[in-house]
């Protein structure tokens, strides 16, 4: 459940990532654990939330995240039911942060990350994304780092080591990740 939460979130599906977040709440619910483990719980995927959020660099972090301390906030809730409204409350306010993030951006760098993303695994080059926004190279070269913050080869390179860190920690082998991420050649991918 934790990985959908986060793979909703990586593509910045706010629908699927709320029904997930329904979905995860339900199960806490279900096991009738004790108020602290249940805020436990909510914590840990608050910050693997955040987590993911810095990890995709989806949104100039520094800015949705300043002055937010969710430990903190969490504190202050004693039901189990407001700990869940609060969760709530709190991934759709970093979603909807995300969203008015990503409309900033410029219509082609959206649809070459939504590429990208979707592509990943295979060999894409610069020319090959710029030609599918209908770009220049060179300008859609400077323009995604303008707006990304991040070259295209690093962009594409962290997408690719964020994909395979979820999948070696869930145990898959070095060399079926490497190629399930875009090293067919398992020593590139080191």
């Amino acid at each position: 459940m934790i990985k959908e939460i986060r793979d909703s979130i990586s593509e910045l599906n706010r629908d699927r990532a709320l029904l997930y977040v329904a979905k995860y709440l339900n199960i806490i619910d279900n096991k009738l654990l004790e108020p602290d483990i249940v805020e436990r719980e909510i914590l840990k995927l608050i910050y693997l939330v955040i987590e993911t959020v810095q990890a995709k660099e989806l949104a100039r972090s520094e800015y949705l995240f300043m002055n937010y301390i969710p430990h903190v906030e969490i504190k202050e809730i004693k039901s189990k039911s407001e700990m869940k409204i609060w969760l709530k409350t709190q991934i759709e306010g970093i979603l909807a942060g995300l969203d008015r993030n990503n409309k900033d951006k410029h219509p082609c760098i959206q649809k070459a990350i939504q590429f990208i993303e979707k592509n990943f695994n295979q060999p894409i080059t610069l020319n090959e994304v710029a030609e599918y926004v209908d770009m220049n190279a060179t300008y859609f070269s400077y323009l995604f780092k303008e707006e990304m913050g991040i070259s295209y080869i690093k962009y594409v390179t962290e997408v690719r080591i964020n994909k395979a860190k979820t999948m070696l920690e869930k145990g898959e082998k070095v060399t079926d990740v490497s190629e399930q991420v875009g090293y067919h050649t398992y020593r590139h991918f080191f």
